[in-house]
């Protein structure tokens, strides 16, 4: 014999049902579906709000280990994050701007996080964008001029003769 689904259950949301109590378990399975993809843990935002939630009987605990920290707060760095630490490392142009040095590291962080998959095309795009323009800031530059005149065989036989004169 089949069970009867009651009002304010997601399963007569699904089936059709748009009453207040129904699109709220929706909207509160939501919250909770795309907290879980994002690896978050712990309170939903709004639950305290949603009717269905006060309605349901409080549910026995269960101890759950911590979770586990995000990095940049004293967790260690992932494989991502080392290696462009370790490039930034190795700039100049790091010093002189500290604001494309975090947001690298902040691209290397969203790498790292494998919940996050649907964006690392992007924030490897901009880590990579990011990491050039502090490496063109790095190298050292000429003038235009110094730089023809090094190419051009004329100015080394000048400088040549100049030496021997």
């Amino acid at each position: 014999m089949a069970r009867k689904a009651r009002h304010g259950s997601r399963t007569l949301y699904v089936r059709g049902c748009r009453c207040q109590p129904c699109t709220d378990a929706n909207t509160l399975y939501q919250r909770e579906l795309n907290a879980r993809r994002r690896g978050e843990t712990g309170p939903i935002r709004g639950w305290q709000e949603s009717p269905v939630l006060k309605a349901l009987p409080a549910l026995p605990t269960q101890d759950e280990p911590p979770p586990p920290p995000t990095p940049g707060k004293g967790a260690p760095p992932g494989p991502v994050e080392a290696k462009v630490r370790a490039e930034i490392d190795t700039l100049s142009a790091a010093a002189k701007h500290p604001g494309m040095v975090e947001a690298a590291l902040a691209m290397a962080r969203l790498l790292d996080k494998p919940q996050l998959a649907t964006t690392h095309p992007s924030a490897q795009r901009q880590l990579v964008a990011t990491l050039d323009k502090l490496w063109t800031a790095s190298v050292g530059r000429k003038g235009k001029l110094a730089s023809v005149a090094a190419m051009s065989p004329v100015s080394a036989q000048g400088q040549q003769k100049g030496e021997t004169g």
